[in-house]
């Protein structure tokens, strides 16, 4: 009985998560570094494009959309999040459905599991690229 409502009061508490998630303008993310799956909370088919949440369920799917350019910056800021818990942003390009590239900022932290290894990765993903265009707009 005990076990029922705990469940019942997880998934309650999940779904108001994943409310606050839908709602927000930012995407909650999940990384599991021992299985590489990615879980996203939020409406990641309205900003890439439809279907990019099935395409983009495994971590090293999600990171051949980042631009070339970007991927040593965003891989040595993994291999970071792997061995520090910092929230320290990094920003880079991913490509939507039309091929077209989004600039984005992600940010988060990591869990530790008993053993002290790296257990999953927590972040928020921010789309900036309105931002970037008024900053280069403004440069000009």
């Amino acid at each position: 009985m005990q076990n029922a409502i705990l469940y019942q009061e997880r998934a309650v508490h999940e779904q108001r998560f994943r409310i606050a998630a839908k709602s927000a303008s930012d995407m909650v993310f999940e990384v599991d570094f021992k299985t590489g799956h990615l879980k996203w909370f939020g409406d990641i088919d309205r900003i890439l494009g439809t279907g990019m949440k099935k395409h983009t369920k495994a971590f090293k799917d999600f990171s051949q959309l980042i631009h070339p350019d970007d991927r040593d910056r965003f891989d040595e800021w993994i291999k970071n999040q792997e061995q520090n818990n910092n929230s320290l942003p990094v920003n880079f390009r991913i490509k939507n459905k039309d091929g077209k590239y989004l600039f984005w900022e992600n940010r988060g932290r990591t869990l530790f599991d008993e053993a002290d290894k790296p257990d999953k990765f927590i972040g928020v993903c921010t789309d900036i690229t309105e931002r970037k265009k008024a900053e280069k707009e403004f440069q000009r």
